[in-house]
């Protein structure tokens, strides 16, 4: 969890530094000074959610709950196959929801438009739109 006013590096910066590390781990970014634009700033750099103070108890309890569910999801489909290749890693998984993720991955990557990848935050659209254009033919050939 971050606040987006912290004494030596502003939240969101700091949120942009974990997310350039790590796109997997899950922030929760709040603040006592919500903007619009610092709330559309945090889910486009991969926030799990942008909260307002006052935060009731339970409501923050209850996002970490299902911060650290999803969170539990992703790692349980990186111990399975097969993998789908992009410029950072890997996207891992065999349930049949991966497997129609990776085949539209490979018939997106095949295409020579623009796509639009929507979804909630922390569902994975960056990995995808990466794996997308790894796997893509390079321009010209």
């Amino acid at each position: 969890m971050l606040d987006v006013n912290m004494p030596r590096l502003n939240g969101l910066d700091c949120l942009t530094r974990i997310k350039e590390l790590d796109p997997s781990i899950i922030v929760i970014v709040m603040t006592a000074y919500s903007t619009i634009e610092d709330a559309v700033r945090a889910i486009k750099e991969g926030a799990y959610n942008y909260l307002a103070k006052p935060i009731k108890h339970q409501a923050v309890v209850e996002m970490v709950q299902r911060a650290i569910e999803a969170q539990t999801m992703v790692r349980s489909m990186a111990f399975s196959a097969p993998v789908v290749k992009f410029d950072a890693g890997e996207i891992v998984g065999s349930s049949n929801e991966m497997q129609k993720i990776f085949a539209i991955i490979h018939k997106l990557a095949k295409v020579d438009t623009s796509v639009l990848i929507r979804g909630e935050s922390g569902t994975g659209k960056e990995l995808v739109a990466r794996a997308i254009h790894y796997n893509s033919a390079p321009k010209g050939s």
